[in-house]
């Protein structure tokens, strides 16, 4: 969790504290940062246009077995992690007591800086 951490530190979505009472915040407001933009130095899925299965030569003109599914299926993945921040996702909140179902955040909450706590590792 900590090289999680100080890898999304080092592309400027995190600012790390050490020390009593530090731990990790977020460095940019949660509506402008994207799924994509948290998950993308970890999974590097940026990389994903190739064929699914690893062919070569997988194009429109040679396709795969799945290669026009992936492509749809891939690219709306892509968009979806491209248009979702960590705004939208704050928004709600889920817990034991909610079961399956999702409330809408207490908007008191929203202005404290949640911290994650050091890693031992930072």
């Amino acid at each position: 969790m900590g090289k999680l951490l100080k890898r999304l530190a080092e592309v400027g979505l995190l600012e790390s504290q050490k020390g009593k009472g530090g731990g990790f915040r977020l460095a940019r407001d949660p509506a402008t940062i994207t799924l994509y933009d948290v998950i993308e130095p970890i999974e590097h899925v940026s990389r994903w246009q190739g064929c699914f299965f690893g062919r070569v030569q997988c194009s429109d003109l040679a396709p795969c077995a799945v290669h026009q599914r992936w492509g749809k299926v891939r690219d709306q993945y892509l968009e979806f992690l491209r248009e979702t921040t960590l705004a939208d996702l704050a928004k709600y909140r889920t817990g034991p007591a909610c079961g399956s179902e999702c409330t809408k955040q207490d908007p008191k909450s929203a202005d404290r800086e949640p911290r994650l706590p050091a890693s031992e590792d930072q």
